[in-house]
Parts: structure tokens; sequence; C-alpha cells
């Protein structure tokens, strides 16, 4: 679900690198802010920052309180963005990235983390080939690496995901009518255009 929201970012600038007469000029905060932002994408109560919309008000500058050495400059800025915050029951387009037998790994946007199990998709059977593993549907339909698969979210939850990062893990269903991979204009069978006259 696309949102617009608000929020507070405090932008943290080191003592050292204020200019000789202590003013910090505005550009030089917002891009502060845009930087620390494209480094930390996602948040639990506002998730996938898609684009930061407007600046509404920059704070007063303050000396950090910090007993350590490297003192720092603290600026709030608030300002509305767009975010993108998956939500249970919701219906996306994802893309298969891998597939395993234990289930399926998709991805959708900023988002990385879809995880389809065998279980949320009753029709399909796994087929294990050693080229391209996928699930396979009575009617042909498969789901392999590189289609698009339109699924219902089941479940989200805010965790690490490795490395050091958090972000959004998604549980998926296919298990419902129009789910399922997706057929896009140029798919199917090409045929020779002399078969055609």
């Amino acid at each position: 679900m696309i949102c617009e929201c608000e929020r507070i970012h405090v932008a943290a600038f080191p003592v050292e690198e204020i200019p000789a007469g202590g003013y910090i000029s505005t550009s030089a905060v917002v891009g502060r802010v845009l930087t620390e932002l494209r480094c930390n994408k996602a948040g639990e109560g506002c998730g996938y920052i898609l684009s930061v919309t407007r600046v509404i008000s920059i704070g007063k500058p303050k000396l950090s309180s910090a007993a350590a050495a490297r003192k720092s400059v603290l600026v709030p800025v608030k300002f509305r963005f767009r975010s993108f915050f998956p939500t249970a029951g919701e219906t996306m387009f994802a893309t298969v990235y891998r597939v395993l037998q234990r289930g399926v790994f998709l991805s959708f946007g900023p988002m990385k983390y879809i995880f389809l199990h065998p279980s949320k998709m009753p029709k399909f059977r796994y087929i294990d080939s050693p080229e391209r593993p996928c699930f396979e549907r009575e009617d042909l339909a498969r789901i392999e690496k590189d289609v698009v698969v339109c699924l219902k979210v089941v479940a989200v939850r805010w965790s690490d995901v490795g490395m050091g990062k958090r972000g959004f893990q998604v549980i998926a269903t296919v298990d419902g009518d129009s789910l399922g991979p997706v057929s896009l204009a140029g798919d199917g069978f090409d045929f020779p255009s002399s078969d055609l006259l």
C-alpha cells in the first residue's frame, strides 16, 4: 500500500565538518538527510521510503550531549514522504528470483524478502530440474525464475534480514482466484510469419 507520511529525522554533522563561521546551509542539511535515508530506506512504522515529497521544517542546530571525544551538531528536519507499507490481505505482483523445493523467493520494488511456501500454492507441484527448477500446475502454468506472480500477502513481519540490516519479511499465497503466474504481453508462442499466410 502506498501512503503519505511525516517523520522527523535528525541530521548529524561532526563539529570538524562545520565551516569556520558556524553556519550550516539548508542545502547541506537536506543533502545530509537524503544521503542518510538512501542508506536506511525502511522503517518499521513507515515502510519503505520511496521519495521525499516536501521538507516541512528545519529545526535549530544543537550540540550533542554525548561525552564522546567526537562531538556532533544535530539538526532536526521534519519532512513528508511517500512510502510503500506491505499489509496483510493486499494483492501485488512480484518477480521470482529463486526457486527451491522448500519454496519460492520473490521481490517487489524495494521489498526483497517475499516467501511463497509450497503449502500456499496447493495446486502446484515441484519439478526438480538442474537447469530451471519450478513449480508447475496441471494446466502447465509455471512458477519459475523471472516469472511475474500475482499473489496475496498473508503475513508481514519486521525483523533482521541478514548482514546487520532490518526489513520486512512477507509470507504470500497464490491459493485463490486470479492468483498465480501472470502472462505478460509478448509471452507465449512465436509463429513464423510464413505460417500465417
